[in-house]
């Protein structure tokens, strides 16, 4: 989950991660990596004590950038 974090934000730094993604990501993978966040949370609801805060804020900012085709 926390890859998947760090992928929806963009690759940039976050916390603790020393991480660089050389090759960034465009706004239509980030969105995949927040949907694919959700869907194992919800598949996996008793398993995960993960907060999903990060991800519907990077959600939303993914949103307004979104410019299909």
């Amino acid at each position: 989950m926390n890859h998947l974090k760090i992928l929806a934000s963009g690759g940039s730094k976050s916390g603790n991660t020393s991480e660089i993604f050389p090759k960034s990501l465009t706004v239509s993978e980030r969105l995949q990596c927040c949907i694919v966040a959700f869907k194992v949370m919800r598949t996996n609801l008793d398993a995960l004590n993960v907060d999903l805060q990060d991800f519907t804020v990077h959600l939303y900012n993914l949103v307004l950038e979104y410019r299909p085709g």
